[in-house]
């Protein structure tokens, strides 16, 4: 219980600290987030079938939102509570995977190195489904961990349940199976025990719903997930930079293409373009190490603003990574064992490289790479007591290089190309639509002062004027907005309308 008790009290710490940020009530319309909080609405208000607003991405995560709503109503802290709490059965389920696969000490290590990590926690205040697939790929690597000792109806109804739910939550997540099955079939040669067709059975039940749900929403078979064919296409174009979404190279008829013909394409760019796409797919690999959080919908800076736990070093992705691939190769020797472990880090992995790199999409295998990370730090604790310096000199030189290759900020490109905005107009922003119109001042107009040639500023500063009634005060950012941004339409309509009231106030007085 003990680190369950910690995890529990650092997600306390960070809830506590959480309500600070305009976040925390708000979610913005932009978002991936807005689409799974409308969906959610709609299933807690009757829409059994969830189908409100997009439907491109997997149910699962809309329907667990929308029982939240059904029970609670619309509560955004009800939801973070839920999340936090699962986070922490997270770090508790890499405890008990480390102390089956390993020993107590690589289980503490391996399991605080997690509860520490800022963007775990982060996403797990966040409206979008990554920690519901951190917490579900865990748990069904447990459950298939603890299979073979006790392969009764019950725990294998269980660990089917728990496979289901992790492939449904994602479907990319089929990879690591795919691997497993490669795994035991090839490499290890072995006879399917009758737990197995059992096993399968059970994961097929349990697919039943959603691809119903998919089935009649789309009018066609869909493997939960439709946007993910195109989404293969999007991220794999030859001209990509490698990390983020690119709009300008999304295909333009991805959602219409059939599965195989979305392969054809893909497959015929390796054909057409080797040397750039092997140039992507190696970018592709660094940015998915490297300690850069990729934002997409948020960022992760926006958030360390509000909270300590967001700060410490535990939160740099690129320790966990070079401490994860030194722990990789420590425990090769141990393959045969670990070999469902190393499945789910490569196929997750490889499910988040095929696709987009971004950080919401890497949270999904941090408790692999935690994992591995605390056999390294074990091993070379253990090297040190039994006084084998070359081999404990080499090994912390080894994940030291790794670090300091995947932590150098000179080989990320500019921030700008994958549509950076200021922290400030960001959060300015934010605090505004949140209606905490002192605080988004006080942000935009640290903006204005960095950026006086940005309309954003004006745009925002104007509406604050607007709201809080300082007619004349709007007018002026307004125009400026119109002179520094001049033809928009938005702004040309929010400037006559300020004006006009502007008018009506002083002809009342």
């Amino acid at each position: 219980m003990a680190i369950f008790l910690i995890a529990v009290a650092t997600r306390a710490l960070y809830f506590f600290q959480y309500q600070d940020n305009p976040l925390f009530n708000y979610i913005p319309e932009h978002t991936d987030s807005h689409h799974y909080d409308i969906g959610a609405q709609s299933f807690a208000n009757g829409d059994w079938m969830a189908t409100a607003t997009v439907n491109i991405f997997s149910p699962l995560y809309k329907y667990l939102v929308g029982l939240i709503y059904l029970t609670f109503g619309r509560n955004l802290p009800i939801v973070w509570l839920f999340q936090l709490l699962m986070g922490a059965a997270t770090v508790l389920l890499i405890f008990l995977i480390c102390e089956k696969l390993f020993n107590q000490r690589t289980a503490w290590i391996s399991a605080l190195l997690y509860n520490f990590h800022g963007p775990a926690l982060m996403y797990e205040g966040i409206l979008l489904r990554a920690s519901l697939i951190a917490f579900l790929g865990t748990l069904s690597l447990y459950l298939l961990i603890r299979l073979p000792a006790k392969p009764d109806w019950w725990q294998v109804m269980l660990t089917g349940l728990g496979i289901s739910l992790f492939i449904q939550s994602r479907p990319n997540t089929i990879l690591v199976f795919a691997l497993i099955f490669l795994y035991w079939l090839v490499i290890a040669r072995r006879k399917i025990p009758p737990a197995k067709p059992r096993l399968f059975l059970w994961i097929g039940l349990f697919f039943i719903p959603l691809l119903i749900q998919a089935g009649l929403t789309h009018g066609k078979f869909v493997f939960f997930e439709f946007s993910g064919p195109a989404s293969i296409l999007h991220g794999n174009h030859p001209e990509h930079l490698g990390m983020g979404h690119s709009a300008e190279h999304h295909h333009p008829n991805a959602y219409q293409l059939s599965f195989p013909e979305t392969l054809k394409i893909f497959a015929m760019r390796f054909v057409e373009h080797p040397q750039a796409m092997a140039f992507l797919f190696a970018r592709k690999l660094y940015f998915f190490f490297s300690s850069f959080q990729v934002p997409n919908n948020f960022d992760f800076n926006l958030f360390k603003d509000f909270s300590i736990l967001l700060h410490g070093p535990l939160s740099n992705f690129a320790l966990l990574s070079a401490l994860g691939l030194t722990g990789f190769v420590f425990a090769l020797r141990e393959h045969q064992k670990l070999w469902l472990l190393y499945c789910y880090a490569i196929g997750m992995t490889g499910a988040v490289i095929l696709f987009f790199v971004l950080a919401r999409y890497r949270i999904t295998v941090i408790p692999y790479f935690a994992i591995f990370s605390g056999v390294a730090v074990d091993r070379i604790i253990q090297s040190i007591q039994d006084r084998q310096t070359l081999k404990w000199a080499s090994s912390t030189a080894s994940a030291l290089a790794l670090f300091l290759l995947f932590n150098n900020s000179s080989l990320i490109p500019d921030f700008k190309l994958i549509g950076h905005k200021s922290y400030d107009q960001r959060i300015g922003e934010y605090y505004v639509r949140a209606g905490r119109l002192a605080e988004g001042h006080a942000r935009m107009t640290i903006f204005q002062n960095q950026f006086p040639n940005d309309a954003g500023a004006s745009k925002v500063l104007g509406m604050i004027y607007q709201q809080t009634n300082q007619q004349r005060k709007a007018v002026k950012e307004f125009e400026r907005a119109d002179r520094l941004e001049p033809g928009n339409a938005w702004i040309q309509m929010k400037l006559l309308e300020t004006k006009e009231k502007l008018k009506r106030d002083i002809s009342i007085n």
